[in-house]
C-alpha cells in the first residue's frame, strides 16, 4: 500500500461575471475579459453570460479554454434570458461541441478529475410557500419576465428534479472519492448572501436550506454562484466547506465580500 501523501485537485472558482453586460467601452465582455489560468481546471458556477448570445458566448468559451485542461460550466438563471429553457440547453450542448471537449456543460451531470467526483447542476432553490412571498418572487424576479415559458411550476419542478439527482449521485459516489460540487443556486442561508438582505421577501428565491438538513457528510467542498457574495467557510451540521468567488455585475465594482473571503479574485482556487 502506498503511503505517499495525497496530492489534491485544484479549481479556479469564478462565477457571476454577467458578461453580458456593456462597459463604457465595450457592448459587451466576451471578448475582452481574461482569465489568467493558476489551475489545471476552471469551474465556472453560472451566470456567465446569455446563452441566446451564441456566438459571443461560444468565443468567450473557446478563447479561455485554451488555458485549462478542462472547464466546467454550470448554468445559472441569467443564461435562459432572452430564450426559453428549452432552447437554451440546446444551446449550451451545441457550445460544448464546438470547444474541442474541453468544456463540460454541468446540467445534472457527474465528470470524474482523479480522485474527485464533480457534480455540477443548477439547483434552483427551494420558494417560500407563503403565498404573499410567492406572488412577490413571481412580480418581482426577472427570471418570470425574460425566460420563456418560465412560472413558478417549471421553477419548482427543476429544484425538486436538481435536488433528487443531487442526493442520489453523492449517495452513488464510490468509497475514497472526494466530492466538489458546484451549483449556481446556494445550498444554504446563513453566510452565503450579504447580511442586508436577511429576512427579505426574495430570501427564498436565492438559497436554499439544503445543507442545514444533513446528510451530505460525503461532501469535500460546496460551490456556488447567484448572490453576488464571496464567502469561504465550512458549514457546522456535515463539515462541507462552502465556497463562492462572485463577480457580479461591473457597476458594483466585482468587490462581494462574505464570511471567511475577501473580495472577488480571478485567481481563487479550491484544492479538493
Amino acid at each position: 500500500m502506498s503511503t505517499e501523501p495525497r496530492t489534491p485537485q485544484r479549481f479556479q472558482l469564478l462565477s457571476d461575471l454577467h458578461l453580458e453586460f456593456p462597459l463604457p467601452s465595450h457592448k459587451h465582455q466576451y471578448d475582452s475579459y481574461t482569465i489568467a489560468a493558476c489551475a489545471p481546471y476552471l469551474v465556472l458556477a453560472g451566470d456567465i453570460g446569455l446563452l441566446c448570445q451564441f456566438s459571443e458566448f461560444l468565443r468567450f468559451l473557446q478563447r479561455v479554454s485554451r488555458d485549462f485542461e478542462h472547464v466546467f460550466l454550470v448554468l445559472g438563471n441569467h443564461e435562459f434570458y432572452r430564450t426559453s429553457r428549452a432552447a437554451g440547453l440546446d444551446a449550451a450542448l451545441r457550445l460544448e461541441a464546438q470547444c474541442a471537449g474541453k468544456v463540460s456543460v454541468m446540467n445534472r451531470r457527474r465528470v470524474d478529475v482523479g480522485d474527485v467526483a464533480v457534480l455540477g447542476c443548477t439547483l434552483h432553490s427551494a420558494l417560500s410557500r407563503s403565498a404573499a412571498e410567492r406572488e412577490r418572487i413571481l412580480m418581482g424576479l426577472n427570471d418570470f419576465h425574460l425566460v420563456g415559458g418560465w412560472g413558478l411550476k417549471e421553477y419548482e419542478d427543476e429544484h425538486r428534479k436538481d435536488l433528487e439527482w443531487l442526493r442520489a449521485e453523492v449517495e452513488a459516489v464510490e468509497e475514497g472519492r472526494k466530492v466538489l460540487v458546484v451549483t449556481h443556486h446556494a445550498p444554504m442561508r446563513r453566510g452565503t448572501s450579504n447580511p442586508v438582505f436577511d429576512g427579505g421577501v426574495l430570501g427564498s428565491a436565492f438559497a436554499s436550506g439544503i445543507l442545514e438538513s444533513g446528510g451530505w457528510e460525503k461532501v469535500h467542498t460546496w460551490a456556488f454562484g447567484h448572490t453576488h457574495w464571496c464567502c469561504d467557510f465550512v458549514e457546522e451540521v456535515g463539515g462541507v466547506r462552502v465556497v463562492a468567488n462572485q463577480g457580479g455585475y461591473a457597476r458594483e465594482g466585482r468587490e462581494g465580500k462574505g464570511e471567511g473571503g475577501g473580495g472577488f479574485v480571478k485567481e481563487f482556487v479550491v484544492e479538493v
